[in-house]
């Protein structure tokens, strides 16, 4: 039997056992939160520093969550928006860029960034400072246990570099214009003149022989292709002394379209093996512009279209012209291959082409540099000419240019 001392011995260490272990779990809890606190700590001084860096960029710098909720602007983004940076913070940004463009625009970069991409793109945006510039825009994913939390967007402005590219693209485009003109129009009007000569000599005498003898067909047939002859040395001279003018001029689109399309059937493929179905408006307004930019910008989608075919069973290409809503409408459709979707958008992009490149010789398929439709955007884009495109892989494509019929000639950058 036990004594009266180790029954109070038993009980005692009992009932302190509980109350060591309670007593260790809250020295190990208070070494977790002086930790925890030690850390803070860090990541603040830490956040400082990252703060005080952003705030001395000239870029824009802001952090975004998964709702789309700004957590962190820098002060070069606020003096854009000439905001304060708690007008930010907590808003999403559909609520300071506007449901139209965080929907078309920026939701998509957003959402790829989320899933772990490195986004950049190029665009303008318009900045109550600012105005309209023109950004080159990196959005970053931002890790937390492993997964993307945030997007870190860093933004920079590069207008100046931009509008430096335009200009120099506009200047090679007019040089390379006025050169390629100069050459063609020296070539085809001495290979005019000197194929006119013999020309009007055989016409001669094909009639004086036929005035004797005028039983003989061969004969008739002889003055009759000497006469279409006679008829393509026309229309290249027209086209050779209008594509010369650097003057605007009042131009009538119907006659311009006429006299390139009766020049392209000089061209063996063109005339005998594509249909063609051409439907010009009884009478559409004058537009004043440069022959030579109507001339080249519109050729260039034909010629697309005429390539687009190289492979089709049919071959059919369609111009249409019509008046509709103080607009001239030209419609230029093919029966070719088709545009991918994924391609639409680079179109007008240089040196983007599906073509074989210009210096591949190894097959007969057309070939490309990929600055024919871009060419034909920036020379046409200073008139105020829209091109929409449709299409449909294998069956074919239809270009749709709106052209105002009371704008005239303009400087580009003033478009911009």
């Amino acid at each position: 039997m036990k004594s009266t001392q180790e029954n109070t011995d038993e009980f005692t260490e009992k009932s302190l056992n509980p109350l060591e272990q309670t007593i260790k779990e809250l020295k190990e809890n208070n070494q977790k939160l002086w930790r925890q606190i030690q850390e803070q700590k860090a990541a603040e001084n830490m956040l400082k520093k990252y703060e005080f860096i952003a705030n001395s960029s000239k870029e824009f710098m802001t952090m975004i969550d998964r709702n789309y909720v700004y957590k962190a602007v820098n002060d070069a983004y606020c003096h854009a928006h000439n905001k304060k940076r708690s007008e930010f913070i907590g808003k999403t940004v559909p609520e300071v860029w506007g449901e139209e463009i965080f929907t078309t625009v920026l939701k998509d970069y957003l959402d790829q960034c989320f899933e772990g991409k490195e986004v950049r793109y190029q665009r303008w945006f318009n900045f109550t400072a600012l105005g309209k510039r023109y950004f080159d825009v990196i959005y970053y994913p931002f890790y937390n246990n492993r997964a993307v939390t945030h997007t870190v967007v860093v933004t920079r402005d590069i207008t100046d570099l931009k509008l430096m590219e335009e200009r120099q693209r506009k200047l090679e485009l007019e040089l390379m214009k006025e050169s390629r003109l100069s050459s063609i129009g020296l070539l085809a009007a001495g290979i005019a003149h000197n194929i006119r000569t013999p020309l009007t000599i055989i016409m001669g005498e094909a009639s004086m022989i036929r005035k004797y003898r005028p039983e003989d067909e061969t004969k008739k047939l002889i003055i009759k292709q000497a006469e279409k002859i006679d008829k393509i040395l026309d229309t290249m001279m027209i086209k050779c002394r209008k594509g010369q003018e650097s003057d605007a001029t009042d131009l009538d689109l119907n006659e311009l379209l006429t006299t390139e399309l009766n020049f392209l059937e000089t061209d063996h493929y063109f005339k005998h093996e594509i249909q063609k179905d051409y439907h010009f408006a009884e009478s559409l307004p004058l537009i004043k512009g440069v022959y030579s930019d109507f001339s080249q910008g519109l050729v260039n989608i034909i010629q697309n279209a005429i390539d687009a075919m190289y492979k089709s069973d049919k071959k059919m290409l369609k111009v249409k012209t019509y008046f509709d809503n103080e607009k001239i409408g030209i419609d230029i459709s093919d029966t070719g291959c088709g545009i991918r979707k994924e391609n639409l958008l680079k179109l007008f992009s240089p040196f983007f082409t599906t073509k074989l490149y210009y210096t591949d010789k190894k097959t007969d398929s057309p070939r490309g540099t990929g600055l024919g439709l871009f060419s034909s955007y920036q020379i046409l884009k200073p008139y105020g000419v829209t091109i929409d495109v449709d299409s449909e892989i294998n069956k074919g494509t239809t270009f749709r240019l709106k052209i105002p019929a009371n704008k005239n000639l303009q400087d580009e950058s003033s478009e911009e």
